[in-house]
């Protein structure tokens, strides 16, 4: 009888045991399941994240460029007015320096090119590197107002330059 009790109890028990283990079965395959979805979830959200990120550092970079882009536009802008300025002063090694610095921010600045062929040619008698910045002005704006003058004018100083090897 004693026996046949211990088995009733050690029955009883492993029925508890089991149902136990089938209760704990069930919630563990319900947390995997729910934890499935929660990284699907959280790898979405990241995702959507990242995309986001990716697409306002993208939006950052072009205004930044934006930003460059004027604040050469206005450096270059600025240089070449000064070296007007300096011209009217004749103050013309300031001049010629900023009317590089200008062409430093915007090398086809036809105009600081021009500027630069006059004081060569006619304040410093640097025929050649007047007749540098004379041709560089006509390569870039060969239909401007000036280009035919500044065509008569590299014809002179290329005339000089004959008569003076002969």
């Amino acid at each position: 009888e004693e026996l046949n009790k211990r088995f009733s109890n050690e029955q009883k028990m492993s029925i508890v045991v089991n149902e136990d283990t089938n209760r704990l079965r069930i919630e563990l395959d319900t947390l995997r399941k729910h934890d499935k979805e929660e990284i699907n979830r959280l790898t979405e959200s990241s995702k959507k994240a990242k995309q986001n990120y990716e697409a306002r550092i993208l939006s950052l970079e072009e205004q930044a460029a934006k930003a460059k882009s004027r604040v050469n536009s206005e450096a270059e802008r600025y240089h070449y007015n000064l070296g007007v300025l300096y011209t009217q002063n004749k103050e013309f090694d300031s001049a010629v320096n900023e009317f590089k610095t200008a062409l430093a921010f915007n090398p086809k600045n036809a105009k600081a090119l021009y500027n630069l062929g006059i004081i060569f040619d006619d304040y410093f008698k640097d025929k050649e590197n007047a007749r540098y910045y004379y041709r560089s002005f006509l390569e870039l704006d060969p239909t401007s107002d000036d280009a035919e003058s500044v065509k008569e004018w590299l014809a002179k100083l290329n005339k000089r330059k004959i008569s003076n090897f002969k």
